[in-house]
């Protein structure tokens, strides 16, 4: 469920605190590599995610375009022609600005690119041995985490200021989304969490935990612009994707995958949702392999 603020309290009465199967349908990403994962999905329905072929192949951002689907198209070429490895895109807004993450010889950063022909912007958190930029809205304001030695902390970049955001108490915050009303969504574990991981929304300084009912943890990725929240839940029986709208939690299982590893990274306005799942392959294709989906309502 989602648990609130005192000052908002009156709202959980309201919450229909249900869980129901998802109806649409899947479309699968990357068929022929061992790792795919359609990360995020912008109002146009345009797909930005990160694809490795089999044999352990550098991660290669992507995007395509809505409907005609599946036409890959590096939005990471400029990082690639400068010597970056592991690209991976993570984010989209509606006016095809990127951001990510990728690898270098002086070490992992986060990344904005404005357009596919415009040379990325490098996004370093002072003192992280790792950045990595989750999501960016239509006002240009971009969300992630960076890590110093084992700890996770969420960061918000507002105009190329960074500062560190995450729940109050939280022994480690990750940040995954931003929608275009400025709410923020993530996944943090200590403080007021007493599950193993809680989702949560910021807004006006305001933190609202999400848990899944039932869950012993909560993942909390990305949020679309109507306001519905997406990831993943564990229960002592079994494990979802998910979507959140208004406290109406939707499972989401991809059914060419395995039971219990769906991934929901992203949602748009429209309702199409996007992530991964992992898929048991023969030993000689390695065992697993990672596709990505796109679903749609």
């Amino acid at each position: 469920m989602r648990k609130l603020t005192a000052h908002l309290a009156m709202t959980v009465a309201a919450l229909a605190l249900t869980v129901v199967p998802a109806r649409g349908q899947f479309h699968v990403v990357g068929i022929g590599s061992g790792f795919t994962s359609v990360n995020g999905v912008n109002d146009n329905g345009q797909f930005v995610g990160s694809q490795a072929n089999l044999g352990n192949q550098p991660v290669l951002g992507f995007s395509f375009p809505g409907g005609s689907g599946l036409s890959v198209v590096p939005v990471s070429i400029l990082l690639t022609q400068t010597g970056a490895s592991n690209v991976t895109a993570n984010g989209v807004n509606n006016q095809r600005a990127v951001v990510g993450n990728y690898t270098d010889i002086f070490g992992s950063h986060g990344f904005m690119q404005p357009s596919p022909s415009t040379f990325p912007t490098t996004i370093d958190f002072s003192g992280a041995s790792q950045t990595i930029a989750s999501a960016i809205n239509d006002s240009g304001e971009i969300v992630g985490y960076y890590i110093t030695g084992s700890t996770f902390n969420g960061f918000q970049d507002i105009g190329g200021t960074l500062a560190t955001l995450g729940p109050p108490g939280a022994t480690s915050t990750q940040i995954f989304g931003i929608n275009n009303a400025g709410q923020i969504t993530g996944t943090y574990s200590g403080g007021d969490c007493s599950a193993g991981s809680c989702g949560f929304i910021y807004q006006s300084g305001t933190f609202t935990q999400i848990t899944a009912p039932g869950a012993i943890s909560t993942s909390v990725y990305g949020i679309s612009n109507s306001g519905v929240v997406v990831g993943q839940y564990s229960t002592s029986l079994a494990t979802h994707g998910f979507s959140d709208s208004g406290g109406v939690f939707t499972n989401v299982d991809a059914p060419f995958c395995d039971p219990g590893t769906t991934v929901v990274m992203a949602a748009n306005i429209s309702g199409e949702l996007v992530g991964n799942c992992t898929k048991t392959v023969p030993d000689t294709l390695g065992g697993t392999i990672v596709l990505g989906f796109v679903f749609k309502p």
